[in-house]
């Protein structure tokens, strides 16, 4: 079964910015229409930190709202992203902690 349509969260970095562009498509990806052919509902440039922290946040909020068996409930098909999870938590550790012994030194 084909869903109706499908967002598509699209990101490109830029030094320590993230460039952000949300698309939505009337028909799937799957069918062959190319990236451009959908429509951009959000275009907006965001610091790299707080775009991570807030990806972060998200996932750590569905952990604590559904659990491993409500993800997998909901999205049968993909596991929860553990490594991904887990690195982009010690990424942003580490962002903050070198950008706090920039300011100190």
């Amino acid at each position: 079964m084909q869903e109706p349509g499908e967002f598509h969260w699209l990101f490109k970095r830029k030094e320590e910015k993230v460039l952000l562009r949300l698309v939505w498509f009337d028909d799937n990806l799957y069918d062959g229409f190319p990236k451009e052919a959908g429509r951009i509902l959000l275009l907006t440039e965001r610091d790299l930190n707080i775009i991570a922290t807030e990806f972060y946040d998200a996932l750590s909020h569905l952990l604590d709202t559904v659990g491993l068996e409500g993800y997998k409930e909901h999205w049968n098909l993909y596991e929860f992203p553990h490594r991904t999870y887990k690195e982009l938590g010690e990424r942003i550790v580490a962002l903050k902690d070198s950008r706090f012994l920039a300011k100190e030194g």
